[in-house]
């Protein structure tokens, strides 16, 4: 892939290069700590011809959790989809200045990519559910955000092996068969065990030491939800399916 950033027709951003050689430099951050590059499809040798695959043995919601709330995953039915997928709830964590945290903060995008969705969000909620009857997909949610605590106090960033090891359940299709628990409030059913990873940091009440204060987070988080998904003209069944006091 670094080879294919360096041939005429890519396009760097934020790449600083060699004033000599004209080569960039990917260890150099005097422009920011956040790179990327855009190259042609044609590029990549292991391209699947017609840009195009076979359906998905499961779908995957990413989401970033600033309030150390929600699950590391989550199991969602049909409707649970639909609604996560019309609030599009993560963080804005985009900022790669140092010491930079105002920036951070909670965020809804419909979809989770408001921006690139022209029609109505409730058609592209209704065509998941279509192609979920159709096909039997399982989906889940996937929190990489806080636990133990919310940003900027106890909690900490859930670990990238933690988050691996659940992708990896996920694609051999684990999880269908593990016996879930429910989470009232969030409306969320999660897996009692997933092998590789600390059971304790499945159910995230679990993790805190102040349990009254997860649940006041949990209300803040919920109350969030729910006034966002007011703007939607969904059906009752649809609202019911998210987090609700």
């Amino acid at each position: 892939v670094i080879w294919d950033t360096i041939r005429f027709d890519a396009v760097m951003e934020n790449v600083v290069l060699d004033e000599l050689t004209h080569m960039p430099l990917y260890d150099e951050d005097a422009i920011t700590q956040n790179t990327r590059v855009a190259y042609p499809r044609e590029f990549i040798h292991k391209r699947m011809p017609g840009n195009r695959a076979s359906h998905p043995d499961a779908i995957i919601f990413l989401t970033c959790d600033l309030f150390g709330v929600l699950p590391p995953v989550a199991t969602l039915s049909k409707k649970q989809a639909a609604y996560h997928f019309l609030s599009g709830y993560t963080a804005l964590v985009g900022s790669t200045e140092v010491g930079l945290i105002e920036a951070v903060k909670p965020t809804f995008s419909v979809c989770f990519g408001a921006p690139f969705f022209p029609r109505r969000p409730q058609e592209y909620a209704d065509l998941l559910m279509t192609k979920i009857d159709a096909l039997g997909t399982p989906v889940y949610l996937v929190n990489t955000g806080w636990t133990g605590g919310a940003y900027g106090q106890e909690g900490h960033r859930i670990t990238i092996p933690t988050t691996r090891m659940l992708i990896h359940a996920i694609l051999r299709g684990e999880l269908q068969h593990a016996e879930q628990v429910y989470l009232p409030g969030l409306n969320l059913t999660i897996p009692k065990y997933v092998y590789g990873v600390n059971p304790h940091i499945l159910n995230p009440r679990d993790t805190w030491h102040d349990k009254t204060a997860y649940d006041q987070k949990a209300r803040e988080l919920i109350h969030l939800f729910t006034t966002n998904f007011e703007k939607f003209d969904a059906p009752r069944e649809l609202r019911e399916a998210g987090p609700r006091l």
